[in-house]
């Protein structure tokens, strides 16, 4: 692993959400809402951090993947290409909670 210099709010937003200590979830939310970037840094180190912005603002920075989340107690399900009709994604879930 190797410290990000940006990461975007959605990419945070979806780690603390699951469970990354990094950040709280609302605070993230609101800088997003905003549009005031998130500065990161250690209280141990003069390093400069990471910056959490709406989007990347060097090409190079941009990852496959940006970071790891692990909790036991969640499941994230996906639906893509499902109408978005009311009830069609009812019947999924009620099938997977059966």
């Amino acid at each position: 692993a190797f410290k990000l210099e940006e990461v975007t709010y959605g990419e945070m937003l979806e780690m603390a959400r699951l469970g990354a200590g990094v950040m709280q979830p609302r605070a993230v939310e609101m800088g997003f809402r905003y549009g005031v970037p998130i500065h990161v840094r250690s209280t141990f180190s003069d390093k400069p951090g990471t910056i959490i912005r709406e989007d990347y603002t060097v090409e190079a920075n941009k990852h496959v993947i940006t970071g790891v989340a692990d909790d036991t107690n969640t499941a994230k399900v996906a639906l893509v290409g499902v109408e978005n009709k009311p009830g069609v994604a009812a019947t999924v879930f009620k099938a997977l909670a059966a």
